[in-house]
C-alpha cells in the first residue's frame, strides 16, 4: 500500500469506516482521488473509474465522499424515485472546482439550492399551461429573429472561420432576452452573464475578460438582475395589451408569482439554458455533418417545409426530432449530473448506505452509450428515434429519452429542447455550415459551469444556393480550398472540404 494512502486512512478513519465495502480507486493524501481530475477532462475520468470499478464507485474529493454511479437504475432511484432525499449541486461543486455560493444570490434563491422546492420555486416559470400558446404567438418573430442572427453570422464567416459555440451563445442569450423581456439587453448584460456562467474559465474559451469600468457598479449578478429589472419597469410604466413576451403575461396577472420575483425567475432562466442550448447545438452540428446520410435526410426534410412553420409543425418534423435526440444522447451538454444527500437523510443505495452530506456524481454520458440498452451505441444514428422505422432499443429503459434524466436535472429543458429545434431548422433551410475543429484553439472540448463546452469546432456559414468568394486568409491551411466553391441549395455542405478540390455538386 502507499504511504500517501496510508496517511490518508490514518487522516480520515472514521469517514473510510462508515463506507467499508465500497469499490473505488484508492485515495491518497491529501486529494484524496480529485488529482485525476485536474489532468482530464471529468466525464472522461468517470469513463475510465466506470470501467475499472464498476457502476457503483466511491471516489474522495480530498477529505469528501463522491458516489460515481453509471448504472441506469441508480441512477433513476437518485434523480427520480428518491429524489427527495437528495439535493441539488453542480458537478463542478462537487469536484471541489466549483465557486462559493454568493450569499445575495442565495437570498434572490438563485443560488445552488433545491430546484424542486415549494411553490414559489422559481424554475416553473416556464412550466405554465399557457407556454404552447404564448410561443405559438411568437413563432413568426422568433423565426425572423433567429434568421437575422444567421445572416450575421455568415457575414462574420466571410473572411474566416468563427467559434460556433461562442456565436450560437450569443444567439440564444439575445433570442431568449428579446423573447421574455421583449428587446434584447445591451452588450454590457451579455459580458456579464459570460462573467457570472464561466468566471475564469471565460479567458480559456476564448471569450476575453470582463472590462474594468469605474461606472461599472456592483458584480456582475446583480448588474443583470438590474438590466432586467429595468425591462421589467418599463413594461410597466407602459403596458401594452399586444405585448407577446413572457413580462407582458406575468404584467396581465396570467402567472402567479410575487413580482419582486420576477426578474431572478428570468436570471434563472438565463443561467439554466444559454450554455446548454449553445454547448447542445454546437455538438449536433458538428456530429450530423460529419454524417452525410443523416444530413442529407434532415435536408431533405427541411426543404418540404414552409418557410415560417407553426410549433406544432417544428416540434413533430420526426428527421429533425430524431437528430436533435441524437445529438443530446452521443455528446450531451452535460455529461455528469449531480446531488448530495442532505443533512437530515441516509440512503440505501444498490445495498450500500450513504451517509447524509454524501456526493452522488451520476454519469449520464455512460448511461447513454450502454451497450446492453443502445443499438450500437457508439453510431450516430437519428433513425433510432423513429419508432416505426429506426431501429428501436433493445429493451426500455426508464431513461432511454436521451434528454430525459437531463430534464429532471434541468427544470427548463423543455423550453431548451425547442429553441434548439427552431436553430437547427432555420440555420440548415436557409444557410450552408462548414464545420471543423481547430487545434489552434486549443482542447476540443472543455468543462466549465458543469457543461461539455466544444471549445474548438468553428464553423462557416453561407446562404444556400450562393458562392463563396475566395479570401486572403483562405491561404491558411486551417481554411477551407482557396478555389471558389459553388453551394448549391441541396448540396451537403458540413465538414471543411479538402484543400484544393472545388466543391461543386
Amino acid at each position: 500500500m502507499r504511504f500517501r494512502t496510508k496517511l490518508f486512512q490514518f487522516a480520515h478513519p472514521e469517514r473510510l469506516a462508515s463506507f467499508e465495502g465500497f469499490p473505488g480507486p484508492p485515495p491518497t493524501f491529501p486529494l484524496g482521488n480529485q488529482g485525476a481530475f485536474l489532468r482530464k477532462p471529468a466525464w472522461q475520468v468517470c469513463d475510465q473509474l466506470a470501467e475499472q470499478h464498476g457502476p457503483l464507485a466511491l471516489l474522495w474529493i480530498k477529505s469528501r465522499p463522491l458516489v460515481l454511479i453509471s448504472d441506469e437504475q441508480l441512477a433513476m432511484a437518485v434523480l427520480s424515485h428518491g429524489k427527495d432525499a437528495f439535493q441539488l449541486e453542480t458537478p463542478a461543486e462537487l469536484l471541489g472546482f466549483g465557486q462559493p455560493n454568493d450569499s445575495s444570490l442565495l437570498q434572490a434563491g438563485l443560488g445552488h439550492g433545491d430546484p424542486y422546492g415549494s411553490g414559489e420555486s422559481v424554475h416553473s416559470l416556464v412550466q405554465t399551461p399557457w407556454l404552447e400558446e404564448w410561443l405559438e404567438e411568437r413563432m413568426p418573430l422568433l423565426l425572423a429573429d433567429v434568421q437575422e442572427r444567421a445572416r450575421a453570422f455568415a457575414h462574420e464567416t466571410e473572411s474566416g472561420p468563427r467559434p460556433l459555440f461562442a456565436a450560437l451563445l450569443r444567439v440564444v442569450f439575445q433570442s431568449l432576452t428579446r423573447l421574455t423581456l421583449g428587446q434584447e439587453l445591451g452588450h454590457q448584460a451579455f459580458d456579464d452573464f459570460l462573467e457570472f456562467t464561466l468566471g475564469n474559465a471565460r479567458k480559456s474559451l476564448g471569450m476575453g475578460v470582463l472590462e474594468e469600468r469605474e461606472d461599472l457598479l456592483g458584480t456582475p449578478e446583480e448588474r443583470l438582475l438590474a438590466a432586467i429589472g429595468r425591462q421589467i419597469s418599463m413594461g410597466q410604466r407602459y403596458p401594452d395589451r399586444e405585448r407577446q413576451d413572457l413580462i407582458g403575461h406575468l404584467i396581465e396577472g396570467r402567472y402567479a408569482l410575487p413580482e419582486s420575483r420576477w426578474a431572478e425567475a428570468l436570471l434563472r432562466v438565463y443561467l439554466s439554458t444559454c450554455l446548454q442550448i449553445a454547448s447542445q447545438l454546437t455538438n449536433t452540428m458538428s456530429l450530423v455533418g460529419a454524417h452525410p446520410a443523416a444530413l442529407e435526410g434532415l435536408l431533405a426534410e427541411l426543404d418540404a417545409q414552409p418557410a415560417n412553420p407553426s410549433l406544432y409543425q417544428l416540434l413533430h418534423l420526426p428527421v429533425l426530432d430524431g437528430v436533435y435526440r441524437e445529438g443530446c444522447r452521443m455528446a450531451p451538454a452535460s455529461p455528469l449530473i449531480g446531488r448530495r444527500v442532505r443533512d437530515s437523510r441516509q440512503v440505501d443505495l444498490g445495498g450500500h448506505n450513504l451517509p447524509p452530506g454524501t456526493g452522488v456524481l451520476i454519469h449520464l454520458g455512460l448511461l447513454q452509450r450502454d451497450a446492453e440498452v443502445w443499438t450500437e451505441p457508439n453510431t450516430f444514428d437519428p433513425g433510432r428515434w423513429q419508432l416505426a422505422e429506426g431501429p428501436l432499443l433493445e429493451r426500455p429503459s426508464e431513461i432511454r429519452l436521451a434528454h430525459g434524466a437531463a430534464q429532471l436535472s434541468n427544470p427548463h429543458e423543455r423550453l431548451a429542447e425547442w429553441a434548439s429545434k427552431l436553430i437547427l431548422f432555420t440555420w440548415l433551410k436557409d444557410h450552408t455550415v462548414l464545420t471543423s475543429e481547430d487545434p489552434m484553439l486549443g482542447k476540443p472540448e472543455r468543462y466549465a459551469s458543469g457543461l461539455r463546452i466544444p471549445h474548438g469546432i468553428t464553423a462557416r456559414v453561407y446562404r444556400r444556393g450562393t458562392q463563396a468568394q475566395p479570401s486572403a486568409l483562405d491561404q491558411d491551411d486551417r481554411i477551407p480550398s482557396s478555389r471558389p466553391m459553388t453551394l448549391l441549395k441541396g448540396s451537403l455542405r458540413f465538414g471543411i472540404p479538402k484543400r484544393g478540390k472545388a466543391q461543386s455538386q
